[in-house]
């Protein structure tokens, strides 16, 4: 199975460097790396030179329109039997990719996998139910299904389509985030989705010491705005207000303050939303 690896970059560096240098240690190489580059022109020019040789990659350069029209930009381009969106700013395990060939080819009826993404000081933090392979509901997309965790078939992706380019950041719309669970939902339609462990990725962790109240803001309204294009029902969107204090209890005491104001910002686009 050839796997096609599409990443939207804006303004990173370092970070996209990480993740080439982790596909290079890849044990699956049957891989191509399309990159959407929304930055300016020569920006990434040095940083690609260094792979030159390594990886087969694609390069596009195209306007800085957000996230999601970015990564479509690339549809017309992906070519392999596997489809993952992968940020600039994670990175992969060595046998990430051969996980998840070895699930698809394992498992021919499912469509869709989401893996499991830890940070660079630790492995990624499993309930117990999350050991082993396990089909998803529609309501657990919305647990650690970030766009980096997702594969898909090139089958879906064709049903599917693009991604709304109305949701995630960039868009200079006021829906910053979003754009992967829609995804999830309506891949959800085409085939079952699951959760598959085996396949870990890593992502930087938030810096709790650092809120962002305007991206907290934005995330937010994504969320709500997500929430009713699909048509939720109300409990499960104060279900989705009320998350974050859960979350702020359970977690170290150094995460309260970023979990206090994710749940402010919930509450507000949630009042906007209901006038």
């Amino acid at each position: 199975m050839k796997v096609s690896l599409a990443i939207a970059t804006i303004g990173r560096t370092a970070e996209l460097e990480r993740l080439l240098d982790s596909l290079c240690t890849q044990s699956y190489q049957n891989f191509k790396v399309l990159i959407a580059d929304q930055n300016p022109l020569g920006f990434l020019t040095s940083s690609l030179n260094r792979y030159e040789g390594k990886l087969q990659i694609r390069h596009f350069i195209i306007p800085p329109r957000g996230v999601s029209a970015a990564r479509n930009a690339l549809f017309p381009y992906l070519d392999g039997d596997i489809v993952a969106f992968p940020d600039d700013d994670c990175w992969y395990e060595p046998d990430t990719l051969k996980q998840a060939v070895a699930f698809f080819s394992q498992m021919q009826e499912v469509g869709s996998i989401m893996g499991v993404w830890g940070h660079c000081l630790a492995a990624p933090q499993l309930n117990p139910q999350d050991t082993q392979p396990r089909p998803l509901s529609t309501y657990q997309f919305f647990t650690r299904g970030e766009t980096y965790v997702q594969f898909y078939r090139r089958a879906i992706i064709e049903k599917v389509g693009g991604f709304d380019e109305e949701l995630g950041p960039g868009t200079g719309l006021p829906y910053g985030g979003g754009e992967d669970t829609d995804y999830l939902l309506r891949a959800a339609k085409m085939g079952p989705v699951w959760r598959v462990p085996a396949v870990h990725l890593l992502h930087p962790l938030q810096n709790s010491k650092q809120v962002n109240k305007e991206k907290l803001r934005m995330y937010a309204q994504g969320r709500m705005k997500l929430l009713q294009k699909h048509n939720m029902p109300l409990w499960f969107k104060l279900a989705n207000v009320v998350y974050p204090l859960y979350r702020g209890m359970t977690e170290e005491r150094s995460m309260w303050n970023y979990r206090w104001h994710m749940f402010m910002a919930r509450l507000r686009a949630f009042v906007h939303q209901q006038r």
